[in-house]
C-alpha cells in the first residue's frame, strides 16, 4: 500500500513540475528587426506615436522596420503582440540587415545585439513615452561603457 501511495505521489508531483516548467509559462508572438544594411549604433521604437503607422505580423510575426535614423515611430501600443496585456511571454527576436528593397540580406548576430532597454519618461509636453531601445556592434560583445539614444 505504501508503494501505491508514493508512486502516486511522484507522479503527481513529476506532473506538477512538468506543468510548472515547461506549460506555465506562455508563448508570446516571435519578432522580426529589419536594419538597413551596415547600420549600427542605438536603435529605438517608439509606441503610441500619433499619426505613424501600427505594426504589423507576417507569418505570426511582429515585423520592426527601420529607418536609416534607427528609430521606429508606431500607433501601436507597446503589448503588440504580448501573450497577456502586461506580459510579452517567452518569443524569440531575429535581427537582420535588409536592402533597401526591404530584402533580408544578413542575419545579425546576437553577439552584437546588446543593452537592450524597455523605457517609460515624459517629454517636453509632458506625454508618457514607452520605448524600447537596444544597441548593434560593428564587432561581437564590443559595446561603449554606456548608450544613451536620443528620445524620438
Amino acid at each position: 500500500m505504501k508503494k501505491i501511495i508514493l508512486t502516486i505521489s511522484a507522479i503527481v508531483l513529476a506532473l506538477a513540475a512538468i506543468y510548472f516548467f515547461f506549460f506555465r509559462q506562455v508563448r508570446g508572438t516571435d519578432e522580426v528587426f529589419l536594419i538597413p544594411e551596415g547600420l549600427t549604433g542605438c536603435f529605438g521604437i517608439y509606441y503610441n506615436q500619433e499619426n505613424s503607422k501600427p505594426l504589423s505580423k507576417t507569418d505570426d510575426k511582429v515585423i520592426y522596420k527601420f529607418s536609416q535614423s534607427g528609430k521606429l515611430m508606431t500607433s501601436s501600443p507597446q503589448n503588440f503582440g504580448w501573450a497577456r496585456m502586461d506580459e510579452s511571454g517567452w518569443h524569440d527576436a531575429a535581427f537582420y540587415y535588409v536592402n533597401d528593397q526591404g530584402e533580408k540580406i544578413k542575419k545579425i548576430s546576437h553577439e552584437k545585439i546588446g543593452y537592450e532597454y524597455t523605457n517609460e519618461y515624459s517629454d517636453s509636453s509632458r506625454d508618457t513615452i514607452q520605448s524600447y531601445t537596444f544597441y548593434i556592434s560593428k564587432e561581437k560583445n564590443k559595446f561603449p561603457n554606456s548608450v544613451e539614444c536620443d528620445n524620438k
